[in-house]
């Protein structure tokens, strides 16, 4: 009796799954793939401070404060919940209520912050020796980091990596999603090959 190839066994062997239905648009990526991603000028941003699953943290900056690119704009709460950034260098204008950016058009609490044009930023503090760390203090770095996914529900990515830590088998694979998020953008492939 032949035993059947696993899933990772049969992607090595080249299977490829035909998928009924469906359509197939023309990608046109030439439209978007023909140059260099530059930045833009902004002058002022406006922050939700509700960016993923689970309770918004508390708020630790105030209107008149200057702000670092990557600074923290909230502190995490229990659970799941994870600290907001500033995008931009600046000063603090405004911390209230206005629109989001959400198809519903309701307003959140959002950090106003008026950009200075500097982009100056807090100092990187990557985590580089992360296998020789206790397992909860990597899934911490990570929720301070307020990394999440980039799903509908910005999963903390700290909870799952926990989660994965915490399984008792050898991790073998890393499985990265590097697909484009809109069909007709060019832009994920872009920044991988930068």
């Amino acid at each position: 009796m032949q035993s059947e190839l696993t899933l990772l066994e049969q992607i090595k062997s080249g299977k490829i799954w035909d998928f009924p239905g469906g359509i197939h648009p023309p990608e046109q990526k030439s439209l978007s793939n023909q140059g260099d991603i530059t930045p833009i000028s902004v002058k002022t941003v406006y922050v939700p401070v509700a960016q993923h699953i689970g309770q918004v943290g508390e708020v630790i900056v105030r209107v008149g404060d200057q702000v670092l690119k990557g600074q923290p704009l909230t502190a995490p709460l229990e659970g799941f919940s994870l600290p907001v950034h500033a995008p931009v260098s600046g000063i603090v204008k405004h911390i209230g209520n206005h629109v989001s950016a959400h198809p519903s058009g309701l307003e959140g609490l959002t950090v106003e912050i008026e950009a200075d044009g500097l982009d100056a930023a807090i100092t990187p503090a990557p985590l580089s020796n992360w296998q020789q760390l206790d397992k909860a203090e990597v899934a911490d770095r990570l929720k301070q980091f307020g990394i999440a996914g980039l799903g509908g529900a910005a999963f903390p990515t700290g909870i799952k990596w926990q989660t994965v830590l915490d399984t008792p088998a050898e991790q073998k694979y890393i499985v990265c999603n590097a697909d484009e998020g809109d069909s007709g953008t060019f832009a994920d492939r872009l920044l991988m090959e930068a």
